[in-house]
């Protein structure tokens, strides 16, 4: 078996809500922290530059995987072999069933 490069990366969690009483009505529990290790194959899920071919729903291959950001190789289109940067963005998930809104800062992986 072939160990292979594997990282945690651990997202920021933040509330926004007009009351903040509400918000212990609803207990934070862990919901996801990617964990890519080197050669595995991940899919985007937010668009970055879709002119660059870099948009929702692209399948990627780990190359390195740095502190700040995941390099990685597209493996469909017509951009295919060429070298990405994966930044964390923020994530704000809307439910209406939920009165706040939860930030995240996290790898869009």
């Amino acid at each position: 078996m072939i160990s292979r490069a594997l990282k945690l990366y651990l997202s920021t969690d933040s509330v926004s809500c007009n009351n903040e009483d509400e918000v212990q009505n609803y207990p934070f529990e862990f919901i996801s922290s990617p964990t890519p290790s080197v050669r595995d194959i991940v899919m985007l899920l937010r668009n970055l530059s879709i002119s660059q071919g870099v948009c929702n729903r692209t399948r990627m291959k780990v190359q390195i995987l740095h502190e700040n950001c995941v390099e990685a190789s597209l493996v469909t289109g017509s951009n295919r072999g060429r070298i990405v940067l994966i930044s964390r963005i923020k994530l704000s998930p809307s439910d209406a069933n939920i009165p706040f809104t939860l930030n995240r800062l996290q790898f869009p992986l």
